[in-house]
C-alpha cells in the first residue's frame, strides 16, 4: 500500500496558528495531490472563499499574507455600539452575516443597501395591493360586463 497519501494527510497539522474559520485539507483528484484552503464565514464575515495550492508552504504564505484582506473586521464592542447603535445587539449573528453579505453585494453593484431594498419593495408588490383570487375574478367579470365583453352562459 502506498503510504505517501497518509504522509501527505498528516502534514495538515503543520500549519501552526491557523486563524479561526480557516480550513486546510489535503486533496487528491486522482492524478494530482493538492491543498485546499477554505476561508469560512467566521473568517470572512460572510462569503466562503476557497483556493487550491500545490504545496503546503504556498498555502501557509497565502493564509498569512494575501488572505488577510478577506478578514472580517469586527471591532471592539464599544466602537460597534457607537457606530451601529442598538441594532447591532438586536440582530442575530445570522442576520448580521446576511446584512454584511448584502452590503458586499450592493457595493459590487455600485448601489446602496437602502436603494436595493427600496427597489425590491417597489417592484415586488402589485400596484393594486393584494387581492384574493375569488375577488379578482369577480372584479374581472364586472369590468368585462361594463365594457360589454362578458356574456354569462
Amino acid at each position: 500500500m502506498d503510504n505517501s497519501w497518509l504522509l501527505f494527510a498528516m502534514k495538515k497539522s503543520r500549519i501552526a496558528g491557523l486563524p479561526s474559520g480557516v480550513g486546510v485539507t489535503p486533496n487528491n483528484n486522482g492524478s494530482k495531490k493538492y491543498w485546499k484552503i477554505r476561508l469560512g464565514k467566521k473568517f470572512t464575515g460572510g462569503q466562503i472563499i476557497t483556493k487550491n495550492f500545490d504545496h503546503l508552504a504556498q498555502a501557509r504564505d497565502w493564509i498569512f499574507g494575501e488572505a488577510q484582506k478577506f478578514v472580517a473586521a469586527p471591532g471592539d464592542l464599544v466602537t460597534l455600539k457607537e457606530t451601529a447603535g442598538k441594532s447591532a445587539f438586536v440582530l442575530s449573528s445570522r442576520e448580521l452575516d446576511e446584512a454584511a453579505d448584502a452590503f458586499r453585494r450592493c457595493k459590487a453593484a455600485d448601489m446602496k443597501l437602502t436603494e436595493a431594498v427600496s427597489f425590491a419593495i417597489k417592484h415586488s408588490r402589485p400596484p393594486g395591493g393584494k387581492i384574493a383570487i375569488k375577488d379578482a375574478i369577480e372584479k374581472l367579470i364586472a369590468w368585462k360586463a361594463s365594457k360589454g365583453k362578458y356574456h354569462a352562459e
